[in-house]
């Protein structure tokens, strides 16, 4: 047998043996309708950490899961918030995560996303941050999802065969996929194949009438954080960084650098937008009053601010669901994870760039793309 898939088997083994002796958490779902093996199911919100591979369909998971258990095993650096004193000292702490399931495999372009779906106790902003560079953690928000289950082995003509039984299921009900499909692994590789719990997960939404979505930023107008509405086409000519903010997030005091980035900048025709969301977490549950007074005090914050919008789900902000849209905002679109999301807005109202909730507003790639769009 393969090196390589003697060690994946080796660390599969001690690392269920371990869990085994209390229960796997698992991604927290609800059931809304069942048809057979396939399940329509609204998930929570989670956060996984994830891996990107090149390789074949049933080769991958080797290399990833490599990856991702030593992650969860300590190759990973906590950060503290540590006061001040003299002299400062600190030292990296590795820190276990309980192993959880399922295993998610997701294609991507010619390579596939290997992701670990991370204990609920933890948030994007309380992980430890990993040590190596090929994995990364995400927040997924929630979502409704189709489900197929099966069991047996883990070979590709198995997976398709489901695959192909799971689109002609949500074309025949009524819904549209989005994105691409995730194939869920539950058992480590030593359980009978027989025994094995295998799904295909797709998220999907209802299927309804198509609307054409604006082209650009300037279609739009919101209301400040005073109450009065502005247009966005006011901001025709300039460069623009729109960001979800939150008061009680870990990532507030990204405030800061973002004041540093207007003042820096705003001579030259650039703006940062911030618009309150209480979408994560409910790290936003101030009124617009509360948050002026906050963003002020906290951080003189100059910066045009808005009203206390949606940014995610079923009620999101017309402005929201523009950005977001993955046809209309291509290739910047997608749901948002976290707070902190920020989208870079070109001179000609549309989106140039899009930067997660971990880059620092003052990170060097952000700079460079606004002083390049300047």
């Amino acid at each position: 047998m393969h090196k390589s898939r003697i060690f994946s088997i080796a660390i599969y083994i001690v690392a269920f043996s371990q869990e085994t002796l209390m229960a796997i958490e698992e991604a927290k779902y609800e059931v809304l309708q069942k048809f057979g093996a396939i399940e329509i199911r609204r998930y929570q919100p989670q956060v996984v950490a994830e891996t990107t591979v090149e390789g074949d369909f049933d080769q991958v998971g080797n290399t990833a899961f490599r990856r991702l258990f030593n992650y969860i095993s300590g190759g990973n650096r906590t950060q503290q918030s540590i006061a001040m004193t003299a002299p400062v000292g600190q030292q990296p702490k590795e820190e276990k995560i309980a192993m959880t399931a399922p295993v998610g495999q997701q294609k991507s372009g010619d390579r596939y996303v290997v992701s670990f779906m991370m204990p609920s106790s933890y948030t994007l902003e309380t992980l430890p941050e990993p040590t190596d560079p090929n994995v990364t953690l995400r927040a997924i928000p929630a979502h409704t999802a189709a489900a197929i289950r099966y069991s047996g082995t883990w070979s590709q003509k198995r997976y398709q065969a489901h695959y192909e039984k799971l689109l002609t299921f949500i074309e025949q009900q009524g819904y549209v996929a989005k994105g691409e499909p995730v194939w869920a692994r539950y058992n480590p590789p030593f359980t009978p194949w027989f025994l094995r719990r295998n799904e295909i997960l797709m998220e999907i939404e209802p299927m309804k009438t198509a609307k054409t979505q604006p082209d650009t930023l300037y279609a739009f107008t919101v209301t400040d954080i005073d109450g009065k509405p502005v247009s966005l086409a006011d901001y025709k000519g300039k460069v623009v960084l729109i960001v979800n903010v939150a008061s009680k997030c870990g990532f507030t005091k990204q405030y800061a650098g973002l004041q540093t980035l207007y003042d820096r900048y705003k001579d030259r025709g650039f703006a940062v937008l911030g618009f309150p969301a209480n979408n994560f977490g409910g790290q936003e549950p101030g009124t617009e009053e509360e948050i002026k007074a906050f963003c002020s005090t906290q951080f003189n914050v100059t910066f045009p601010m808005f009203a206390k919008i949606s940014v995610a789900g079923s009620d999101i902000a017309p402005l929201y669901a523009w950005l977001t849209d993955e046809t209309a905002n291509a290739p910047h679109g997608g749901a948002i994870g976290w707070n902190f999301t920020k989208f870079l807005i070109g001179k000609d109202g549309r989106t140039l760039a899009r930067f997660g909730s971990r880059v620092d507003p003052l990170d060097a790639k952000l700079i460079e793309q606004i002083e390049k769009a300047l």
